[in-house]
């Protein structure tokens, strides 16, 4: 400066902790201070869960107030799964205002996989990151089994967590997936009977309904269930007449509700000249929901009618054919109707 003085190196004069801002500045060689800067307080998350309402999410919070009275600003939250990132901005906050990210890439197969978190935010033109936190379904499943499987009041969340377990096994199992560490092998016999103990038997749901409406351009041939890395439904159809697929919309209706999927969401499979509908939007507690499915276009049906459940898959040749594949689906019926008890 005018009077001679250097700036040195930043040096930390206080550490920036979790509840309070750090300092650091810059000296001259003199000693005198030339300028100081506030280091914003450590980034941390304030809380990790899991979400049992519908499909299984791992849930980190991240408290409000790094933003709204600490300077931070564009936070992101990053998930490391398998050395993936996902980088993740969308958040919903919930009842106690802290904001909620969500995970919910994990398979059956992977669920003592660990999830990684980190969470970022800019302060004053700099990305600040936590420390990484780890979180897996099984270990959150385990910690509450661990912790309340002989308290009565919590029997019905008991039986989801367990019988979630047991899916995550049967799916290891089903897949030949670290089948050496099982997600219920550590499981004893009293917690193992806290799952759903019914007998199951499937109702058959599947229909297709072969009588065409007038001038149909479609018609849906087979219906069927993936089970890899998710529950999902397949419609395959084929259109007639020459049509084209350009604005047809598959309209989909279970449990009172009704979703639309666009024809640029269809996918083509060569070798039987069909196009495919994919639809994993039920949850747990809907597996047994009968699913109606049919094409339109302006808003008129151009199809037949097709009808399906989760549940039905476990009557299909394929399930029965295949002891590990019908203790999937099993474990998996089971699974669902936990999760419609816990839900109510």
């Amino acid at each position: 400066d005018a009077l001679g003085h250097t700036a040195g190196d930043w040096e930390i004069v206080t550490d920036a902790t979790v509840d309070a801002d750090g300092l650091k500045a810059r000296k001259c060689s003199c000693g005198e201070v030339m300028e100081e800067k506030v280091i914003p307080r450590v980034l941390n998350f304030r809380n990790k869960t899991l979400a049992l309402q519908s499909n299984i999410s791992i849930i980190f919070r991240v408290d409000p107030i790094y933003l709204t009275k600490h300077g931070y600003s564009n936070p992101v939250v990053t998930f490391n799964f398998l050395g993936v990132d996902y980088p993740v901005t969308e958040y919903t906050v919930n009842a106690s205002g802290l904001y909620e990210y969500a995970f919910n890439v994990v398979a059956p197969h992977q669920m003592k996989e660990m999830v990684y978190a980190t969470f970022s935010a800019e302060y004053e033109g700099e990305v600040y990151t936590s420390a990484a936190q780890e979180y897996s379904i099984y270990t959150y499943c385990n910690n509450q089994i661990t912790k309340n499987s002989a308290n009565a009041a919590y029997k019905k969340v008991m039986a989801l967590l367990v019988d979630i377990l047991n899916y995550g096994a049967a799916a290891q199992t089903y897949q030949g997936y670290k089948t050496n560490d099982l997600a219920n092998a550590e499981l004893t016999a009293a917690q193992k009977a806290l799952g759903n103990q019914d007998v199951i038997t499937y109702t058959d749901e599947k229909m297709l309904q072969n009588a065409l409406v007038d001038g149909a351009l479609a018609d849906i041939k087979v219906v069927g269930l993936t089970l890899q890395d998710s529950v999902v439904m397949n419609f395959k159809f084929e259109l007639l007449n020459g049509a084209a697929k350009d604005g047809l919309v598959a309209v989909v209706t279970a449990a009172g509700r009704t979703w639309e999927i666009e024809a640029d969401e269809f996918t083509y499979e060569a070798s039987s000249k069909r196009w495919i509908i994919n639809f994993n939007s039920l949850n747990p507690a809907q597996m047994r929901e009968k699913v109606s499915i049919c094409l339109k276009k302006d808003g008129v049906i151009v199809s037949d009618t097709a009808t399906y459940s989760v549940e039905s898959y476990g009557l299909s040749s394929a399930a029965q054919g295949s002891a590990k594949l019908a203790a999937l689906v099993e474990a998996m019926a089971r699974y669902g109707r936990s999760a419609k008890a816990y839900n109510g």
